[in-house]
């Protein structure tokens, strides 16, 4: 299964993964959000700070 690429933070302290634009727009519409920020993560890594 493909991961979500699209973060959506509102609200201060929720957040909803979205697997496109589209669907993540129809939401913020949906639940008439005026207070968020989107974020497109096309890849992830994970990252461990104590080899560093």
């Amino acid at each position: 299964m493909e991961e979500p690429e699209y973060l959506l933070t509102y609200n201060a302290s929720n957040y909803e993964w979205f697997h496109s634009k589209e669907e993540m727009l129809d939401f913020i519409e949906e639940n008439e959000l005026s207070s968020y920020e989107a974020l497109y993560i096309p890849e992830a890594f994970i990252v461990d700070f104590e080899d560093e």
